[in-house]
């Protein structure tokens, strides 16, 4: 079991940018906040308001960051990539 965890975080490393893997820690924190605020709603209403308040921030700051890189890669990074080829042309 712990060899196939150590294999698949081997290979979501490779795999991915650091910029999909803050998106995939962003979700994963979502949905394990949203499971621990169903946990917590059994037991206390304040504490299931605050969980969820935070899981509220949570999703807002991805779809902020998803935004953010879509424009970037849309805009800046072909940009970017043209003036260094033309750099290196030279």
């Amino acid at each position: 079991m712990i060899k196939a965890i150590k294999q698949a975080l081997i290979h979501w490393n490779n795999n991915y940018d650091k910029y999909h893997k803050m998106q995939h820690i962003y979700l994963v924190l979502t949905f394990g906040l949203t499971f621990l605020t169903g946990s917590f709603a059994l037991l206390d209403s304040s504490i299931k308001q605050t969980s969820l308040f935070l899981v509220k921030i949570l999703l807002g700051v991805f779809a902020v960051n998803a935004l953010t890189m879509i424009i970037s890669q849309a805009f800046l990074f072909d940009k970017i990539d043209q003036m260094t080829s033309k750099k290196s042309k030279k």
